[in-house]
């Protein structure tokens, strides 16, 4: 058969059949590559996820060495325990009233005690230095200073003071609040 042979026989076919075929052949073309485009997210996602998930959950150097040196904080059984671990002593108000009283010491250096009433929960904190150790960065509508106590309150209510003696640092937060008298008896028997 010859090219010109094939041309005739092309054109002597009837246009309806060509017409006929042709859409079917573009629509399973067209079903084809829809399918892909439907899977490309997923297969993308589970890239991403071999790629990300064991950098996410692996340790930073950070948490490898404080997993090495032993737990940020311990609870602590009693005060006294506290006390030791710190290397120095707390002196707090008779704390026998509240229900939950814990005791925690921080590797930095830091004895917090916790004490529930209710639903209000007081935390009583000391460490070496001059900083505001409270761990409360909330914005108050007031911070009074009085004494060398800065005292954060909103609404009337006292939700924690801290202070310095020179050598330790001091904090009393509370998270209901307490009457700013409330707040500066508890300061005063903080040691």
């Amino acid at each position: 058969m010859k090219k010109t042979d094939m041309l005739r026989a092309m054109n002597d076919i009837d246009d309806r059949y060509i017409l006929e075929a042709a859409p079917s052949a573009l629509k399973e073309k067209k079903r084809r590559s829809f399918r892909w485009q439907k899977a490309l997210p997923f297969v993308f996602a589970a890239i991403m996820m071999t790629i990300i998930i064991p950098r996410i959950s692996r340790p930073s150097d950070m948490q490898t060495e404080n997993a090495a040196s032993g737990a940020p904080m311990t609870e602590c059984a009693t005060e006294e325990e506290a006390q030791q671990m710190a290397g120095f002593a707390i002196s707090v108000p008779d704390l026998s009233a509240y229900s939950d009283v814990t005791w925690t010491y921080y590797d930095e250096g830091m004895i917090e005690v916790s004490a529930s009433e209710n639903s209000n929960v007081i935390t009583i904190r000391k460490a070496e230095g001059n900083e505001d150790i409270s761990g409360d960065y909330n914005v108050y509508e007031t911070e009074k200073q009085d004494n060398g106590i800065t005292v954060r309150m909103r609404e009337d209510k006292a939700y924690s003071a801290w202070w310095s003696d020179g050598t330790y640092s001091f904090s009393v937060s509370s998270s209901d609040g307490l009457d700013e008298d409330e707040m500066l008896a508890l300061v005063s028997e903080i040691h």
